[in-house]
């Protein structure tokens, strides 16, 4: 699901060209929970939250979607001096990686207020990892101390 009609149109071509049967919905993830709450095992949300109006909203349905003991695996950016020098400065503005203004540095997200927003959502942290770019190899890794730009979280729903 998408609630913007052009990275839709942009996903249904690449899965043309990758001849993948997918069904990709223009809608938002309020727009899902309401009808399906409680239908989903896992849900992903990869680098979105922080392009959304009220990405505590969207963390409220996309718990609501989920199966009791049904996963929600989160990527993020965090809010730190680390990640504007290097998703703003370095990514937008030096090395013009992504558009100008793609990025807001008040919409990044600490991770104390996604684990907060997981807990009154009843949902439990299960683990958080740092997603690191290394750009002499261009390659990403892992790391379970280092968070200051981009994270994953991982939590189960509580919900019975």
């Amino acid at each position: 699901i998408d609630a913007s009609e052009k990275m839709l149109r942009t996903a249904q071509l690449h899965s043309e060209k990758s001849k993948l049967n997918i069904d990709y919905r223009h809608m938002t993830a309020e727009d899902l929970a309401s009808q399906l709450a409680g239908c989903f095992d896992l849900i992903t949300c990869f680098e979105m939250l922080e392009h959304v109006p009220k990405p505590f909203e969207t963390i409220e349905s996309l718990a609501k979607l989920l199966k009791p003991n049904g996963f929600l695996i989160i990527s993020t950016i965090n809010r730190t001096i680390a990640s504007y020098i290097g998703s703003i400065l370095i990514a937008e503005k030096l090395l013009d990686w992504v558009p100008m203004g793609t990025h807001d540095y008040s919409n990044f997200i600490k991770p104390s207020e996604l684990v907060r927003s997981f807990r009154h959502h009843r949902c439990q942290l299960r683990t958080i990892e740092g997603v690191n770019f290394n750009p002499f190899t261009e390659s990403f890794s892992r790391s379970k101390t280092k968070i200051s730009i981009n994270y994953i979280a991982v939590a189960i729903s509580t919900r019975l």
